[in-house]
């Protein structure tokens, strides 16, 4: 479920954004938490850059926006996320993050499930 500011237009097909996916980069990384079945990370986007599509088998994702502005894309949609808003993505859903604003994006990666690493296909 996505949950985006009021009165933003936010749901756009994917294809609409790939200008914006040039720059796949994790910048700054910050583990805030790391227990069993349960991960926090703060994660900072610089303008235009993006993270590489994931898929988590077992964890589901809540990424929460602490500043800027970022475009969450699953499936054949994208959905526009600002200050404040968040996403909730289950398990098995392949998404992507891009910073389509112009300050760096800060955001909460918050997971939780039987493993919450960065890639859990093996689990």
């Amino acid at each position: 479920m996505y949950h985006a500011a009021p009165n933003d237009h936010s749901f756009r097909p994917a294809h609409d954004l790939t200008h914006s996916l040039h720059n796949h980069h994790v910048a700054n990384p910050q583990e805030l938490l790391n227990a069993d079945r349960h991960r926090v990370v703060l994660l900072t986007l610089e303008p235009g850059d993006s993270l590489p599509e994931q898929l988590h088998l077992s964890a589901s994702k809540t990424l929460v926006v602490m500043e800027g502005c970022a475009a969450i894309m699953r499936d054949n949609a994208a959905s526009l996320l600002h200050e404040g808003a968040s996403a909730t993505l289950p398990p098995c859903t392949r998404h992507r993050i891009v910073n389509t604003g112009k300050i760096p994006l800060r955001m909460l990666d918050i997971r939780s499930g039987a493993c919450v690493e960065d890639d859990d296909r093996a689990a």
